[in-house]
Order: C-alpha cells, then sequence, then structure tokens
C-alpha cells in the first residue's frame, strides 16, 4: 500500500496524489480548495507536503486544508543522512575552519535533528516541522483566498526531457524553490526548461498566458520575483494591496511585467477611500447655511453624486467596486471644491 508521501513525491498525475485529500470527509468547498491548491504544488511544496502528511496525517478536509495552509513552516535541507545534515550544518554554523575536521558530522546531525525536529525524505531531504504551538490557520469558518495569503505572486509549470508532463515553480524565489525545482527538471539553468503554463495570483493577470509574453523563462522569473518582494510589503503596510489593485485597475494591467512595474510605482497615484471622501464632502457640506437648517433639506440632496462629480473634475476615477477614487499624482489634492 502507497504511503502519503509516495503520493507527493512520486505521483506523475495530479489526479492520483490528490485522491487521499479529496476523499478525506469535509464540504464541497473543502474539496474545490484542496483540488485547485493541490494541482500547482511546487516541487518544495510536494516535498513539505509529504512530510507534513506522515507527521501528522489529516483525518479531514480541515486538516488537509491546515497541511497546506502551514508549508511556509517547514524547512527543506539537502541531507540525506544524519552525516550529510551534520556537514550541512557545519557550513553555514559559527566554528574556526580548523575545528571543523575534529567535528563527529553524523553525532553532529543527530544534535541538529533533536534540536529540530523532523524526518528523512528519500535519501535526499531532511524536512525540519513547525514549533508544536502552531496554531491551526483554519478553523472550518474560512477558506483563505491567495490575494488573502499573499505568499507567492506567480507559478510556472516548466518541462524537461526528465519531467515532460512539467513540474511547478513558486515565485518569489525563496527557500530554495528554484534550485529544487532545477533539480527535479534535471537542468543546468532553469531557462533550459520549456514554460508551459502560468499562474498568477493577480484576477487581472491570471487567466493570461505569458508564455507569449516572455523571450525567456529567466525574463519570467525575473518579473515574479519584482512583484513577490512587493506584495511581501503589502503583508505589512495596511491598505497598500487594495491600492494597488486599484492601480492595476485604472492602468487596464493584463500582463505581469506591467503589474510588476505598477507595482514598483505606487508613489505614483493618488488614491482615496470612497467612503472616507464621501465623509468628508458630508461634514463640510453641513457646515453650509443651507444645512444648518436641519436633516429634512439636508435630505434632498444627493451627497454622494455631489462627491463623484468633484472627484471627477478633479481626475480621479471611482474602482468598480466603489470603494476608491484613484488618478495619477501631480494634481489638486482630492477635495470637494468644484470649479
Amino acid at each position: 500500500m502507497c504511503s502519503w508521501h509516495s503520493f507527493f513525491l512520486y505521483g506523475d498525475d495530479v489526479n492520483e496524489y490528490t485522491v487521499p485529500f479529496l476523499r478525506l470527509p469535509g464540504t464541497m468547498e473543502e474539496q474545490t480548495w484542496l483540488a485547485e491548491h493541490l494541482e500547482t504544488l511546487s516541487v518544495r511544496e510536494s516535498i513539505i507536503l509529504a512530510a507534513a502528511v506522515e507527521h501528522s496525517p489529516p483525518e479531514t478536509m480541515a486538516d488537509a486544508v491546515n497541511n497546506l495552509l502551514t508549508l511556509g513552516e517547514y524547512e527543506v535541507l539537502p541531507a540525506g543522512s544524519y552525516e550529510q545534515l551534520g556537514a550541512l550544518y557545519l557550513q553555514t554554523a559559527d566554528v574556526p575552519n580548523e575545528q571543523r575536521p575534529a567535528f563527529d558530522k553524523g553525532a553532529l546531525g543527530w544534535w541538529y535533528a533533536n534540536e529540530h525536529p523532523g524526518t528523512f525524505l528519500d535519501s535526499r531531504f531532511y524536512v525540519s516541522y513547525p514549533e508544536q504551538d502552531t496554531p491551526q490557520p483554519y478553523n472550518g469558518n474560512h477558506l483563505p483566498t491567495d490575494l488573502e495569503l499573499l505568499d507567492w505572486s506567480v507559478r510556472l509549470k516548466l518541462a524537461s526531457p526528465s519531467a515532460p508532463e512539467g513540474l511547478w515553480l513558486k515565485l518569489p524565489d525563496s527557500q530554495g524553490e528554484l534550485d529544487l525545482a532545477r533539480e527535479a527538471l534535471g537542468v543546468n539553468h532553469i531557462e533550459d526548461s520549456t514554460l508551459l503554463e502560468e499562474r498568477c495570483i493577480l484576477p487581472c493577470v491570471r487567466d493570461r498566458d505569458i508564455v507569449d509574453d516572455f523571450a525567456f523563462i529567466t525574463h519570467a522569473v525575473y518579473e515574479g520575483d519584482r512583484l513577490g518582494d512587493f506584495l511581501k510589503k503589502c503583508k505589512e503596510e495596511a491598505g497598500l494591496l487594495e491600492r494597488f489593485l486599484a492601480a492595476l485597475e485604472y492602468e487596464s494591467c493584463q500582463d505581469l511585467g506591467g503589474a510588476a512595474q505598477i507595482a514598483e510605482a505606487m508613489d505614483s497615484y493618488d488614491v482615496v477611500e470612497a467612503d472616507a471622501f464621501l465623509d468628508r464632502v458630508t461634514r463640510e457640506l453641513n457646515e453650509e447655511p443651507w444645512a444648518k437648517a436641519g436633516e429634512g433639506i439636508q435630505n434632498c440632496f444627493d451627497y454622494a453624486a455631489y462627491a463623484e462629480a468633484g472627484a471627477a473634475q478633479q481626475g480621479y476615477s471611482l474602482t468598480h467596486d466603489g470603494r476608491y477614487y484613484i488618478r495619477k499624482s501631480g494634481a489638486q489634492e482630492l477635495g470637494m471644491t468644484m470649479q
């Protein structure tokens, strides 16, 4: 009988290694979410998931969702034995070069594994587990979207003679994603592979085929890294992602390179929350003599239409969802004044 990890390390068919998760008890929403995310697992994510499900086999689809949501808390090291693990530790440890030969690398590997519990996989990797008190992000109430997680920018499906069906690379390149993908593809350089498919986290780019947009795969990797670096900032700065999405809509952006350029030029846009602007306009108008007559006359005035007209006169556009006014920077600050 196949172990859990064999599905993820050796399954060539997506359906083959997603079947165990999709047969667990759960809801239709969880099943759909799992199917979508399992389909594009990167090489590194597949290695981690193989360790995760052996360490804590999921009993429900909710458990499986949490397996996927916590992949970033694992570490993958290129060591298939305790001796290799000890040697790898010495490469980064603060130990003088002349003292390193005196270490028992096997014993050192045992010590490291005791400090960082994990498992060896396929005699090639050591995967360390997260802290035991790590909270489970999914409690059965809300399945997060990719834009809520912001833990990737682009996924590229790459093929080679060694992997003709294709393997996924997750960008930005962090924690060895690129090296693991290159090794699994059996190529010396990532551009020696063939780009089969892409997925972008941005809705305006997600359904586009960027194969025709880049002459070389390295360009796609570069743009994915640029966008990924910006998305990390979006996790730290409240409201930045929403302003970025408004800028993408304003520019009618549909390509990855354009999105990366807009991300690096967010200072070129004035973005104002429509509700906040309407509140400000309302407060200012209610100081007018006519408004002080009371709610009766105020109810006769269309504050929203007046605010939108004033914003348009100053060069602002309202986003499709009605949440933001946006324009290129350099014009008069958004206010209620109308000519």
